[in-house]
Order: structure tokens, then C-alpha cells, then sequence
């Protein structure tokens, strides 16, 4: 988050909340206090679940920035595509972020940047800004019918119960040729 902060601080127009009391919270604290720092960014700390909720629903968007693969997945992307929020994240390779922020039937559910390039940044957050309201709401609709079809909990379940099959089977296989 750091990071994506620099490469933002000349955008004015841009509400940035986080939440979480982690230990970047003093550094990032510092971005509101430059005076070259044109987004305006809240600090909610720790929130329960019913606040984190109806801070998504009120976003625009969800950013996840994340530079590391072990951080990478975030159910809170999930969580947005649920409400219907285009998610921004680093088009980072390996990472769960890929399949989440990838197309829905060819349509996108959000946008992805590269953070080693900042040409890239700010060509993904003009198309952002420069967007209209029914390329907006066609990218929210993606987002929702994205959730839809690949993350439910029944369809979880249904293919937790699945592998768990196809794992007790080629256990029992195992187990008969040992």
C-alpha cells in the first residue's frame, strides 16, 4: 500500500480508507500529512465485520496492492466482487489476485496495473477516472455475476465435496496397491 500511495499522491479526486491496524499504519499515516499528497485517506483501524461490509458497500472500488504472492489472495476481493465492486490490483503472476481480477465471460470485473511500471499506473487510473457511468456499472455487473458463478458457498462446498471425493478415491487406489 505504500507503495501504490507514492505512485497516486498526484490524483486529487480520490478517497482512500483503510483498514487495519498493521504495522505500516505509522508510515502510511505520513502521506496525509504531505502537502504534495492530493488523495484524501481515512484510517478506520480495526473494524468489525458489519462496518467492513458497509464501508465496501459505500466504495467505488476495492484496491488491493499487494507485492507479495503470500499476501496475495484476499478474500476481500471476493467480498467485493459479491457486492458488485470492481477490484484494482497488482497484476501480480502467481498470485490468487490474477483469477479473481480476471474477465467474466470476456468482460472485466476491474483492473489490474503493473507496479514496476509507472507509465502503467497511471494509464490503468485514467481509464478509471475517465470512465462513464454505464462502462461503470457494466464492469459492477460483471464483478457481481463473476461472484456468482465461481464463488458461492454452495458452489464452494460443492467443490470441496468433490475434491474430498476425488481424494478418497485415489487414497483408497493407493492404499489397495500398498
Amino acid at each position: 500500500l505504500n507503495e501504490f500511495l507514492r505512485l497516486i499522491s498526484n490524483y486529487k479526486n480520490i478517497v482512500i480508507d483503510v483498514v487495519g491496524d498493521g504495522p505500516l499504519r505509522d508510515k502510511l499515516s505520513t502521506y496525509k500529512k504531505k502537502e504534495d499528497f492530493m488523495p484524501k485517506i481515512y484510517f478506520h483501524g480495526e473494524l468489525i465485520e458489519d462496518k467492513k461490509h458497509n464501508l465496501l458497500k459505500k466504495s467505488h472500488f476495492l484496491v488491493l496492492p499487494s507485492i507479495s504472492r503470500a499476501e496475495a489472495f484476499g478474500i476481500v476481493l471476493i467480498e467485493a466482487l459479491r457486492l458488485g465492486k470492481p477490484v484494482i490490483t497488482n497484476n501480480l503472476k502467481g498470485s490468487g489476485m490474477i483469477e479473481v481480477n480476471s474477465n467474466f465471460n470476456g468482460n472485466p470485473v476491474g483492473f489490474k496495473f503493473n507496479f514496476d511500471d509507472k507509465e502503467n499506473i497511471d494509464e490503468i487510473l485514467k481509464k478509471i477516472i475517465n470512465l462513464n457511468e454505464d462502462e461503470y456499472m457494466s464492469i459492477c455487473y460483471n464483478a457481481r455475476k463473476k461472484f456468482e458463478n465461481n464463488y458461492t458457498s454452495e458452489l464452494f462446498l460443492k467443490n470441496l465435496s468433490k475434491a474430498l471425493y476425488e481424494w478418497q478415491i485415489k487414497y483408497e487406489i493407493l492404499t489397495e496397491i500398498y
